[in-house]
């Protein structure tokens, strides 16, 4: 029987899918530098919830480092996040390879913003720190899904699979 996770074609679906959210990151932004006015715009007067331009230099939340060791530390996180995806991709743990993709993209997102304009554009404000964007989305939801998987990872390889023989070793 035919299943998209063990056929081939799965690593190009992988890939698509996480290039057309890499897209989906700098179109949002694209509309938001050009599209939202200067004081942006909130559901709610004490200005919360709501959409405003932000430059962030610093690495996560707001935290500063020089340019050139955010450029490092991220050079260096992709690296490690694509050896694990990979990785993922032969032993089959396709959670592994969505949680880590998502990484790389958002983190490589980010990167072009830092290429681009010397920092990271953030535009998405629920509360009044911090202001963020759709690549740290992508971030969050891949160490979620990754810390998620490492924490219930013997009770997911209990199981046993479609053939019956049990995948914890």
């Amino acid at each position: 029987m035919f299943h998209a996770r063990t056929a081939p074609h799965y690593h190009v679906l992988v890939w698509v899918v996480l290039t057309c959210f890499f897209i989906a990151d700098r179109v949002l932004k694209f509309i938001a530098l050009e599209k939202l006015p200067d004081g942006g715009i909130f559901l709610l007067r004490n200005q919360t919830l709501g959409l405003i331009i932000e430059k962030n230099q610093g690495i996560a939340f707001s935290f500063p480092l020089p340019q050139f060791a955010i450029g490092g530390i991220v050079l260096v996180v992709v690296g490690y996040l694509i050896s694990v995806m990979l990785r993922a991709f032969r032993h089959h743990e396709y959670v592994v390879v969505w949680g880590s993709g998502l990484m790389i993209v958002g983190a490589v997102a980010n990167a072009f913003d830092r290429i681009r304009f010397g920092h990271v554009i953030d535009f998405i404000r629920l509360t009044r720190w911090p202001t963020f964007n759709l690549a740290d989305v992508y971030i969050i939801f891949g160490v979620s899904i990754l810390i998620g998987f490492y924490l219930f990872k013997k009770k997911f390889y209990a199981r046993p699979t479609a053939h019956g023989n049990d995948r914890r070793n």
